[in-house]
């Protein structure tokens, strides 16, 4: 074949997976309607149960970085004989061990026996042990990452979640930097994607959520069922969303009155070490090890849960290779037989695989729950926002190319911001 029909050919390709990108992303439209009733929900003035809670916060050298996490805590009105809160570190040399203590909290340094197992939730395993062997009990662990800032209202919300009977609480993820730079807000909108919007609609749909990381409530009876903290994984809180959603005794409670705060990148190279561990550690937990006993009751939910990893794989790699290859066929066109109907196509497919990924930016901005910036951060944000998923796609190719860029653990710094 001549370089034109190569180029019709990858054009009918990357057309073709666009199509089954959007079947599958069916579920998201179901869920900009529930976010959209989400953003007119009343706040629940009903009391809580006082709530017992243990706040667990990894913090490996943090350094000044927790400082803000810390006073929030310190300043926060949730009574404080409910409200325990540990700072996890690795050793006791750690300035953070100290810095904790300082503000009148508990510090716990990882157990020798437990340093084998260098995620967040081998921490987080570590402190249940310890808790335990001190004849500590809680209702519930609040768990948090050293950049976060907490609400005021981040407690009595989750208290009154708990009070109707859901044993996975979730707070609303904003955030302290999205207008730094295009970085941070290109960040920022895509955690809107799986922290606030999926978790809407989930919520309408399943009494289901996404935990993120941070940010959320979990029962202490779900932990004790192990003797253990069970999710140790690279990316834990995929291990935990898998879990709650085979569980249907497991309901997962959202409200966008409890709002937390966190830090986004602001260079390329924190923004690849995230992406990097985000998307191998969600393959990692495919084929998990908690028993599934029942399947996931909502249709639409099952969909996207089973589903969303394949929809952002097959947008990245397949259009990304795709207008690469056809910018390889315009440069060998001038060396071999210039046909300019090739750049034609070139300029054609770059500019449909921008709206593409644009479109969903706009589509997420227009469902953020969170207090927007100004119009034209919002503007700029949804322009650049193909370049923040084209980093993806660079990190899901390096990642197969190079295991060990997503295998090994490497410290991301925090500033913190106020």
């Amino acid at each position: 074949m001549d370089f034109l029909t190569w180029g019709y050919l990858i054009v009918a390709v990357a057309l073709f997976f666009y199509v089954l990108a959007l079947i599958m992303s069916t579920p998201y439209f179901f869920y900009f309607y529930f976010d959209l009733r989400e953003k007119k929900a009343q706040r629940n003035d009903n009391k809580g149960a006082n709530t017992r809670f243990a706040v667990l916060i990894p913090a490996r050298y943090e350094g000044s970085a927790i400082k803000p996490l810390l006073e929030s805590l310190r300043d926060n009105p949730y009574p404080k004989e409910l409200l325990d809160v540990y700072v996890i570190t690795e050793t006791r040399a750690d300035p953070v061990f100290a810095l904790a203590q300082e503000y009148g909290f508990s510090s716990l340094a990882r157990q020798d026996d437990t340093l084998g197992v260098k995620t967040k939730g081998g921490a987080l395993d570590d402190a249940y042990r310890q808790l335990c062997k001190r004849g500590k009990e809680y209702d519930s662990f609040a768990i948090f990452d050293a950049d976060n800032i907490v609400s005021r209202d981040f407690f009595v919300e989750m208290d009154k979640l708990r009070a109707q009977g859901y044993k996975v609480c979730l707070g609303l993820r904003d955030f302290t930097n999205r207008t730094d730079n295009w970085i941070s807000a290109t960040s920022a909108l895509m955690l809107t994607l799986t922290a606030n919007f999926s978790t809407a609609g989930r919520k309408h749909l399943a009494d289901k959520g996404f935990v993120t990381g941070t940010g959320y409530c979990i029962d202490s009876s779900l932990i004790a069922e192990f003797g253990r903290w069970p999710f140790q994984g690279l990316t834990e809180d995929m291990e935990i969303n898998d879990f709650c959603l085979h569980r249907p005794d497991v309901r997962m409670g959202f409200t966008r009155f409890a709002p937390f705060y966190d830090e986004q990148p602001t260079d390329l190279s924190t923004m690849h070490k995230q992406h990097l561990r985000w998307m191998f550690g969600y393959f990692t937990i495919m084929g998990e090890k908690f028993p599934k006993t029942t399947k996931i009751k909502n249709f639409l939910v099952a969909w996207e849960a089973n589903l969303w990893g394949l929809f952002y794989i097959i947008n990245l790699v397949v259009s990304s290779l795709a207008w690469m290859a056809l910018l390889g066929l315009a440069i060998a066109s001038i060396f071999v037989s210039f046909n300019p109907w090739l750049f034609v196509m070139f300029a054609a497919m770059f500019l449909f695989w921008i709206w593409e990924f644009d479109s969903v930016g706009l589509f997420l901005s227009l469902a953020d729950l969170t207090k927007k910036p100004s119009l034209w951060i919002r503007t700029k944000t949804v322009l650049l926002f193909f370049i923040y998923m084209l980093d993806y796609a660079f990190g899901f190719l390096e990642g197969l190319l190079f295991p060990h860029t997503w295998k090994t653990w490497t410290k991301i710094k925090h500033k913190a911001k106020e």
